[in-house]
C-alpha cells in the first residue's frame, strides 16, 4: 500500500470556516489500513511517528482501533487515528497552476525549509558562482526570497533576481535593506530585462518547475539573449530519482520519503510519478508546533542527456559539468550536477 493511500488528510467543509479567517481550525486525518501482513511495517512505523508528533504539537486527541496485532506490532489489519482541532494555514490560490502558485504555498516556510535542506550547500554555491562572475553582473532565474541572490551580492557582484511570485519577492525585499539585489517580477519562461549579464544562473531545481519542453526551451532562449557574449550560463539540477516506483499495481507510481525528523519538525513527501511526461507531483506534509500543513510541488525532471539536446538546440555549448558545487567529478554516486555553458554564436 502506498503512503498516499496509507495517510490521508481531508479539509473541513467550507461552512466550518469563517469567511474572514486565515486559519482553518477543523482538519481531520484518518489513517486506515486493511492491509494484512505484507509490506506494511515501514509505512506503519512512519505513520505512527508522524501522527504522534502532530498530536503532541497541536494537543490533538487520538482514537485508535487496532486489531490483529499478532506477534508483531507492525502487522496491523486495521488502524484508525482521528486528528481534530489542528490549526492550518488557509492559503488562497492565485491560479490553478502549480508553476505560478509555488510562491503562494511556500513563501512563508521556505527559509525554514532551506535551513533544513540547503544551508550547507548555499555557501558552496555562492563561492562557485562568484568565481565565474567576479565583479560583474549576475541574473538569477527563480530567485525566490533571495537565499542565493543575497549572499552572492554580499561578496561583490551586481545581482539581479527574476521571479514570478510577488510573495517571494516581497520577502526578499524585507531582507534587502541595503538594496543589494535588483528584483524583477516576471516569468523566466519568457523574459527580456533589457540588460546583458556576465552570469545567468538557475539553481536548486528551479529549472524543473517549468512543466513542459516548450517552457524549458523558451527559458533557455531568454537566458541566452540575456547573456553577454563572454558570459556563463549555469544550471544546477538533481539527478531524477525514479527509484521506489515499481510501475506495477494500483499504487506502483507512488512513493513516500521522510526528508527530515527532529524534536520539533517533520517533513514527509508523498510523490506520484508520471513517466510519460517526466513529472513528479508531490505533497509535502510539514508538521511543526504551529500546526500541520501540506505544500504542493510539481516538477518536470530532466536527464543530463536531454539537457544537452535542449541547450544545443538554442545555441549553448557545455564548458564544464561537475557533480556538486565543490567541483567533484560526476560519477554514478552523484545526486546532482552543475553545468556551465557559453553561447556558441
Amino acid at each position: 500500500m502506498s503512503g498516499l493511500a496509507f495517510l490521508g488528510i481531508s479539509p473541513c467543509s467550507q461552512s466550518e470556516r469563517t469567511s474572514q479567517s486565515e486559519k482553518c481550525h477543523c482538519w481531520m486525518a484518518d489513517v486506515v489500513s486493511e492491509t494484512t501482513r505484507i509490506g506494511l511495517n515501514n509505512q506503519a512505523n512512519m505513520a505512527f511517528h508522524i501522527l504522534a508528533l502532530a498530536m503532541r504539537a497541536t494537543d490533538l486527541e487520538a482514537e485508535e482501533d487496532v486489531s490483529g496485532l499478532h506477534d508483531c506490532p507492525c502487522n496491523i489489519t486495521k488502524l484508525t487515528i482521528t486528528m481534530r482541532r489542528c490549526t492550518m494555514n488557509n492559503v488562497q490560490r492565485e491560479n490553478d497552476d502549480a508553476y505560478t502558485d509555488f510562491g503562494v504555498y511556500w513563501s512563508d516556510v521556505y527559509d525554514e525549509y532551506a535551513e533544513l535542506n540547503k544551508t550547507a550547500e548555499t555557501a558552496k554555491a555562492v563561492a562557485f558562482l562568484a568565481g565565474l562572475v567576479g565583479g560583474g553582473a549576475a541574473l538569477e532565474l527563480g530567485c525566490g526570497n533571495g537565499h542565493i541572490a543575497l549572499p552572492l551580492a554580499k561578496v561583490g557582484p551586481q545581482v539581479h533576481g527574476l521571479d514570478n511570485s510577488a510573495r517571494m519577492l516581497s520577502l526578499l525585499e524585507k531582507k534587502n535593506g541595503q538594496r543589494l539585489v535588483q528584483t524583477y517580477h516576471g516569468d523566466m519562461v519568457n523574459f527580456d530585462i533589457g540588460k546583458r549579464f556576465d552570469l545567468v544562473y538557475c539553481v536548486n531545481n528551479s529549472f524543473t518547475h517549468m512543466l513542459s519542453v516548450d517552457m524549458q526551451l523558451a527559458c533557455l532562449k531568454s537566458a541566452k539573449n540575456a547573456l553577454a557574449d563572454n558570459g556563463c550560463f549555469v544550471i544546477h539540477l538533481n539527478y531524477p530519482n525514479t527509484t521506489d516506483f515499481t510501475g506495477t499495481g494500483k499504487y506502483g507510481d507512488q512513493r513516500t520519503t521522510v526528508f527530515h525528523v527532529d524534536e520539533d519538525r517533520t517533513l514527509v513527501r508523498f510523490t506520484r510519478h508520471n513517466r510519460n511526461e517526466q513529472l513528479f507531483v508531490s505533497q509535502d506534509l510539514w508538521i511543526t508546533p504551529r500546526g500541520v500543513r501540506t505544500l504542493p510541488t510539481k516538477l518536470r525532471y530532466v536527464y543530463p542527456s536531454e539537457l544537452e539536446l535542449l541547450t544545443r538546440f538554442v545555441g549553448f555549448e557545455l564548458v564544464e559539468r561537475w557533480g556538486d558545487w565543490e567541483r567533484r567529478p560526476v560519477d554514478t554516486s552523484s545526486w546532482s550536477h552543475v553545468s556551465v555553458y557559453r553561447k556558441t554564436d
